[in-house]
């Protein structure tokens, strides 16, 4: 994880991880070891006093999954959005 603040006033925030890992279906044989990847980032930029403008993006590739029936998973979201500061 880690934060930019050098751009300001825009800020920059992202954190990534990785690791292996290796998965099986039910009484069948573990599979070999895959990379597990994940991502997150989210870009900043004040509006003034009470509000922020904000995109952030996220990302994931997994073998482990509960909701699909093949051997790997990856999911990929981005959303913009405006808050506002509550002082």
């Amino acid at each position: 994880y880690a934060e930019v603040y050098r751009l300001d006033p825009l800020t920059i925030a992202f954190d990534l991880g990785g690791g292996v890992q290796r998965s099986a279906a039910h009484d069948a044989e573990l599979s070999s070891w895959s990379a597990a990847l994940r991502g997150w980032s989210q870009l900043t930029l004040p509006m003034g006093r009470v509000a922020e403008l904000n995109l952030e993006g996220e990302a994931y590739r997994s073998q482990a999954n509960a909701v699909t029936t093949s051997e790997s998973w990856s999911s990929y979201s981005a959303a913009l959005f405006l808050r506002w500061l509550i002082y």
